[in-house]
């Protein structure tokens, strides 16, 4: 799976923004999350990234670390933990991304893991 900009712009607001306070819960309905829900529970992965990337682009309130907190959950449930915020962040900082300088090479590496 080629790294696409939106990717790496979601690990970059979950280091800058969700990090700091990752353990806060949701206070959004979950009906605003109810189409992305359905489609990782269809386990149709490709539409449920369009669908999170739609969340977040079109909607700057889905920035807040709770929102965040549940995109991540959702992702995290329908996948066994295999897809989210949490592991792109566990393969970033592998990588070596926290501590990058133009992160180049991290990009590359992070893109292909």
């Amino acid at each position: 799976m080629k790294l696409r900009k939106q990717s790496l712009a979601l690990v970059g607001t979950f280091l800058a923004v969700l990090l700091p306070t990752f353990a806060a819960n949701s206070q959004e309905s979950n009906s605003e999350f109810s189409k992305l829900q359905s489609l990782l529970e269809a386990k149709k992965w490709y539409e449920a990234d369009q669908e999170t990337v739609s969340l977040i682009r079109n909607n700057s309130a889905n920035l807040s670390c709770p929102n965040l907190r549940t995109i991540d959950r959702l992702w995290m449930q329908s996948s066994s933990g295999k897809y989210g915020l949490t592991p792109q962040l566990e393969v970033w900082q592998q990588v070596g991304g926290s501590s990058c300088r133009t992160c180049e090479g991290q990009i590359q590496e992070f893109s292909q893991k």
